[in-house]
């Protein structure tokens, strides 16, 4: 870091020793008809300290000049006043002129402590600019180089796309099958099942003996129901052979009266 010299400042030294302060502009002032005590009461500047009740009475006394007064009239005349035309101004450490002569010098040492550094800033961005100018022309020329492949990179992508497309549509009509598969290989399993089962009830006799049973049941049911048939028929002819033979009684009786 560049070091800053303390170096001495006129002003402040004129405030620090509370030296006299000569106003040189008593020409304009006059001509204004304005009065030093006003001016500086107005602007808020100064602190004015007169030396005595005279020149007090000097400040605020109004100077009617004449337009012909030659310049020595005036020179004599700013001669006598000026004397009392003193004021003392109080130290202010806040006052900006106070540091002014310092801001300068610190400007001044940070321009020179830089001087190397913007040389080097400067050295620097011309290295990076080359360096950019060598890359973008590289850059060119290989774009110029690979257009071809990157023409033919272009189209296999997008037919590797269309072909990603079909494989994803094919794993999608894939897993359906699948699905379909594992439930034909469901159905198939239960009809074994069921063909086994049967095929173990008809190699059982079981139900055949049953089967045989029930005819020798039904047929002694039927030979059952012939006999009684027969009997029935029989009581029925002789029922009727009986009355035939009343109603022939009958009607020899009949036929005999």
């Amino acid at each position: 870091r560049p070091e800053c010299k303390k170096e001495d400042d006129p002003m402040v030294d004129l405030i620090e020793n509370d030296s006299e302060i000569i106003l040189e502009k008593v020409e304009e002032e006059q001509m204004a008809g304005a009065s030093d005590e006003s001016d500086d009461e107005g602007n808020g500047l100064f602190d004015l300290n007169f030396a005595d009740q005279k020149s007090k009475k000097v400040t605020n006394k109004e100077y009617k000049v004449d337009s012909l007064t030659d310049s020595e009239n005036w020179r004599l005349e700013l001669e006598r006043v000026l004397p009392q035309l003193k004021v003392v101004v109080k130290t202010d450490s806040r006052d900006w002129r106070a540091h002014l002569e310092q801001m300068r010098s610190l400007r001044s040492n940070i321009e020179s402590a830089t001087e190397e550094t913007d040389g080097q800033l400067k050295k620097l961005q011309t290295d990076i600019s080359y360096v950019m100018e060598k890359i973008e022309s590289r850059e060119k020329h290989l774009n110029n180089d690979l257009k071809e492949l990157i023409q033919q990179y272009k189209q296999i992508l997008v037919e590797y796309n269309q072909v990603n497309g079909l494989m994803k549509e094919n794993d999608q009509e894939k897993t359906e099958k699948e699905h379909e598969l594992s439930k034909i290989t469901n159905e198939l399993e239960n009809i074994k099942i069921q063909m086994e089962q049967r095929g173990n009830s008809m190699t059982d006799g079981s139900p055949l003996i049953n089967i045989k049973k029930a005819i020798f049941r039904i047929k002694e049911e039927i030979s059952e129901m012939d006999i009684k048939i027969g009997v029935m028929e029989h009581t029925l002819n002789s029922e009727i052979i009986k009355q035939s033979t009343q109603y022939a009684e009958f009607d020899s009786l009949v036929m005999a009266h």
